[in-house]
């Protein structure tokens, strides 16, 4: 899961709302991040990986709200050992693993892909809404790695085709932008 804390017009209270929605505990409506802690531990789906983005800016501008996201990480990890953090400034040395697994239907695929990539909250879950949020809406990964894919390409067959085509397409988008051609994609 991608969490971006780089907005810099964002007060304290409202990061804590932002970092609550993406880990889906919005519910306790939390103000501080002590509100956050334990409602973050006993969410029954924790992440296996917590990616951090715009660290070193939240460190310089807003220490406090560094060591409030330090400090649920942790707890987040106390309540699930072996979940994975990072922080840093940028994704491109991030590897994002996307289980498909559990994904039955399109809508499902899409809510996950939201999940794990960090859309915005007003994603339209469709493959168009998808390409606007790869190409300017958040960062890409430097890479994907998406397990239960055999199963899954076999009960979802056109949305396999069509993801495995729109990141073949984003990686060409980045390399003709002057960058790296990223996401670097593993399907397992």
């Amino acid at each position: 899961m991608i969490i971006d804390v780089s907005p810099e017009e964002l007060d304290g209270a409202s990061l804590v709302r932002v970092v609550a929605a993406r880990l889906a505990v919005q519910a306790c409506a939390p103000r501080t991040w002590a509100d956050l802690r334990l409602p973050a531990q006993e969410r029954a789906r924790i992440p296996h990986e917590l990616h951090i983005v715009g660290w070193s800016a939240l460190v310089e501008n807003r220490p406090e709200d560094a060591a409030g996201l330090l400090d649920l990480v942790e707890a987040v990890r106390e309540t699930r050992p072996g979940t994975v953090a990072t922080f840093g400034d940028d994704l491109s040395g991030v590897t994002v693993r996307i289980d498909l697994s559990g994904v039955a239907d399109a809508d499902g695929l899409h809510r996950l892909l939201k999940r794990e990539l960090g859309f915005p909250a007003f994603y339209g879950r469709n493959w168009n809404a998808f390409w606007d949020a790869v190409t300017g809406l958040v960062e890409t990964p430097g890479a994907l790695h998406f397990t239960g894919w055999p199963d899954f390409a076999a009960r979802l067959p056109e949305d396999a085709e069509t993801l495995r085509s729109l990141l073949t397409d984003l990686a060409d988008f980045h390399r003709t932008a002057g960058g790296e051609p990223r996401p670097l994609v593993t399907y397992a």
